[in-house]
């Protein structure tokens, strides 16, 4: 028997005059004036009208309140809440800003009624909210180089206070990526939206020295004004961890480093934002060739260390069950010992090594560095066992971990 269908209590006029009011008239989902539109039931029982259960949608916005079966979704009871919540909000900020720009500066007066005060200040900090809101999309949106987004952002953060740490914090994130990724991103973005729509940037604008150092210098100063103090801000803390290893702030980046993993593991925080391998190289190339201190970095990431026991079964039985094993290279992050034999660059470097061949367990290795070059340590044609290997990475390099 299908469920009775509840019956239909008229909405009050003053009721519905308040909801469009407050409304605009406006469909709370798509924003479109002038359409037609209806009051809906969020819970679409027709008697219930309470305020707080009526949303303004338009035709075909409630039709997706409708929707079932095929290829639509439907626009759920909480979806419509969430649409209605946000666009009442923003209603509410614009007529304030209008408003206010009507209203000639005001100087309160000592004998000014203490609700008259209360409301000319709610007024103004709406004002000051929705400005501060305008400039931050302006920044999200139409900016060309994180220089221009850090200029908008400020004055929103100084406009409205209380969007500082928020807006700060994920500043310093965005200026740290561009260093760690050599990348200013917004750029590119602009860079590519000025190109054929069907070409493609083949190589991203690298980050000019001057910017490289003006957004490690904004960084610092953004995250630790808003990551440090907190007690659980391990994106935060590992972004400013890898900003003091840039200008050798050693110290500051291992104490930093100490902290965000009492919240979270750091290499997970790294896979989360999709930067081990520049991350990780970051920070070992802090301590240069210095085996305490990369030690020490070892533990704090806790990662385990690279004995011949480990570097053997992780690459005879390990690595092979990897399905990238067959067709690429285990990779490793490693430092070259300033006394070792060549004239090859020192600090971090990749370590490439094949997939060990059976029966023998044979395999080559070289060194890929950062500008591009290699260097053979085991050609090819001339492969040896993984111990033996081993053995002679130990008299070049300071094996750090695997980034496989």
């Amino acid at each position: 028997m299908p469920p009775k269908k509840k019956k239909r209590v008229p909405i009050p006029e003053d009721l519905s005059d308040e909801i469009l009011y407050l409304s605009d008239r406006t469909c709370c989902k798509c924003h479109i004036p002038k359409k037609p539109i209806q009051l809906h039931h969020i819970d679409e029982d027709p008697s219930n009208n309470n305020s707080q259960n009526l949303a303004v949608l338009c035709l075909e916005c409630h039709d997706e309140t409708q929707a079932s079966g095929g290829f639509g979704r439907k626009l759920t009871a909480g979806q419509v809440r969430l649409y209605r919540d946000a666009w009442l909000q923003e209603v509410r900020e614009r007529r304030a800003y209008n408003v206010a720009q009507t209203i000639p500066p005001v100087v309160l007066q000592a004998d000014t009624p203490t609700d008259v005060v209360r409301q000319y200040e709610e007024v103004m900090r709406e004002v000051k909210k929705g400005e501060a809101e305008r400039l931050l999309l302006q920044a999200e949106n139409f900016t060309a180089s994180l220089r221009e987004k850090n200029v908008l952002v400020n004055q929103a953060v100084s406009t409205y206070p209380p969007f500082r740490p928020r807006e700060l914090r994920q500043l310093g994130i965005d200026m740290s990526a561009a260093v760690i990724g050599n990348v200013d991103y917004l750029q590119e973005k602009s860079m590519q939206a000025m190109r054929n729509y069907y070409e493609t940037l083949l190589i991203p604008p690298q980050l000019e020295s001057d910017d490289r150092m003006f957004y490690i210098e904004h960084a610092i100063r953004y995250l630790e004004e808003t990551a440090l103090p907190t007690a659980d801000d391990a994106v935060g803390l590992v972004y400013l961890a890898c900003m003091y290893g840039c200008t050798q702030r050693n110290d500051d980046m291992m104490l930093v480093l100490s902290k965000a993993c009492q919240t979270k593991p750091i290499v997970q925080v790294m896979k989360d934002e999709y930067r081990v391998w520049p991350m990780l190289f970051m920070l070992v190339d802090a301590w240069c060739s210095d085996p305490n201190k990369i030690e020490r970095l070892r533990e704090t990431l806790d990662l385990p260390q690279p004995t011949e026991h480990y570097f053997c079964t992780y690459m005879i039985q390990e690595y092979p069950q990897n399905p990238k094993s067959h067709t690429s290279y285990s990779e490793w992050v490693a430092v070259r010992k300033p006394e070792a034999p060549g004239e090859k660059e020192m600090g971090s470097v990749v370590l490439k090594i094949s997939a060990p061949y059976p029966p023998e367990e044979t395999t080559y290795a070289f060194f890929l560095y950062h500008n591009g070059a290699t260097e053979t340590i085991v050609p090819a044609d001339k492969r040896v066992p993984v111990e033996d290997l081993y053995m002679r990475l130990r008299d070049l390099c300071i094996l750090f971990c695997p980034l496989d």
